[in-house]
């Protein structure tokens, strides 16, 4: 019996561990995971009408909007928000709207490159940066920018029902 609850306190023991490296990870990927209600704490990282920042693999011009979506492999509500992002592209091919998708992850980030299609979502590009180059501090965040490269709106965290809507209405997809 003593066998047992040594074994399983090493079992529990090596799970807490394993827990802590998965969140922590993030950390030293320099960008944290955002509920709606942390994110609702803070700034946007762009004002609505602010040049958002270059970025090597956007072109601003190359349609009427550009959906950025700031990722990390690891990050849970990234993860769960696949459906989504995949709704997106679905209904911009099906309606023909120009509206570009984009994803991006931090150059760290080792399991950005195939994260994408691993999850069954299809952005239009896959783009990596450094941290310090852009104002977003954490994910996932999604920002809307028109042909000029003046972003239009910011969204933080897992969406609700309501800012999946309001995204796609901003991102020109109309409501579905």
């Amino acid at each position: 019996m003593q066998k047992r609850a040594m074994y399983l306190l090493i079992a529990l023991g090596t799970i807490v561990a394993g827990l802590s490296v998965v969140f922590l990870a993030g950390d030293r990927l320099g960008l944290k995971s955002e509920t709606a209600a942390s994110a609702s704490k803070r700034p946007p990282p762009y004002l609505p009408g602010e040049a958002m920042t270059p970025m090597a693999g956007v072109d601003y011009h190359a349609a009427d909007r550009t959906v950025l979506i700031f990722i990390r492999s690891t990050c849970n509500f990234c993860i769960r928000s696949v459906p989504f992002y995949q709704r997106l592209v679905t209904v911009r091919n099906q309606r023909g709207v120009s509206t570009q998708i984009i994803g991006a992850a931090l150059t760290s980030d080792k399991g950005a490159e195939g994260f994408p299609a691993a999850r069954g979502w299809s952005p239009d590009r896959m783009i990596r940066f450094d941290l310090g180059q852009v104002k977003v501090k954490g994910v996932p965040t999604i920002l809307v920018v028109d042909r000029q490269g003046k972003v239009q709106e910011t969204w933080f965290g897992q969406l609700s029902e309501q800012q999946q809507g309001e995204l796609m209405t901003a991102a020109g997809l109309g409501a579905t």
